[in-house]
Order: structure tokens, then sequence, then C-alpha cells
């Protein structure tokens, strides 16, 4: 079962990954989105107004359908990452190793299955990592990543990564 997890930036810093709500409608799942319009001095009040951008900037934003509720229906085709399974398990270490994959995968999940210490990862050879708390799930598609480095705050500390390649 995959989770999705999204972090706001502040000050161009990531905080912590929480889960994004959904809903079920149907046999269809839906993403969550409450934003709300108030102007305290003037009578104009509008709730749960759903706008989004074809570019991710205010230039170019539209109306979304939505339900009373914030849910947002999403319409057309979706690109899903597809290919072979493969499972690879092992134990992270204070010091990080790489973890190279049998072809390039498409979509990486990473479970931490331990119940004291964090496991971090890192896709660009050591220079920013992400932390994977204990008992979570990292759930990511990707373009072609061969492998990844990973460490833990103790030695021995179990994984298991489930690639598409």
């Amino acid at each position: 079962m995959a989770q999705l997890y999204g972090c706001l930036y502040e000050a161009g810093e990531p905080g912590d990954f929480k889960p994004l709500a959904c809903v079920k409608s149907g046999s269809e799942y839906i993403l969550k989105v409450d934003t709300e319009l108030s102007v305290d001095s003037l009578t104009l009040e509008v709730n749960n107004i759903q706008i989004g951008s074809t570019d991710n900037t205010k230039d170019h934003t539209t109306y979304l359908k939505t339900k009373a509720d914030g849910t947002v229906y999403v319409d057309g085709s979706f690109s899903v990452s597809k290919g072979n399974p493969v499972v690879y398990t092992g134990n992270a270490n204070i010091l990080s190793a790489t973890v190279t994959f049998a072809a390039d995968a498409k979509h990486i999940q990473i479970e931490n299955m331990d119940n004291t210490n964090r496991i971090y990862i890192s896709f660009d050879g050591g220079t920013m990592w992400r932390t994977i708390q204990t008992g979570y799930i990292l759930d990511i598609d990707c373009d072609a990543v061969s492998s990844i480095d990973i460490k833990a705050d103790a030695d021995t500390t179990p994984y298991e990564l489930l690639t598409l390649e």
C-alpha cells in the first residue's frame, strides 16, 4: 500500500513530510485540497476556492472542479510507472553504502523496518540526504535511477527497497 506525502518548504528549507489527505469517490481516490479566502473589513467572503496552475506560476492559474468538501476532480490520462518489480533487502549502517539496482528504476519504495533508528537516503552521491522515519515508507516516481546511497542512525538498521525496473 502506498501513501502520498508532502512537505512545506519554508525559507528554502524542507519541513517534515506529512501524509496528504484523500477521499474515495466510487472506485477512485481524490486528493483533498482546502483553501479559503476571507476579507475582514468587507462583506466579501468566499470559502473553498480551488485554483491550480498549468505551469506552477500565478500567471497561469485556473479554477478546478471540486466538491463542497474540497475534493478535487482530476480528468485525463496519467503517466504510470511500469516495470518489473525487484525487491532489495538489507541493513543500513552509520557509514553510507551504495545500493546499485539491476536496471534503471522508474519507481522506488523504501521502507524503514526499524522501530528505533532513522534511515537516510541520497540520490546525488551523498550531497543531500532524505530522512525516512522509523516504520515509514518513502514512495517516489523517478525517471531513471540506477543507485541510491543509504545510511542509518545505527548499524544494522533493516530496510526493504521495492523498485520497478
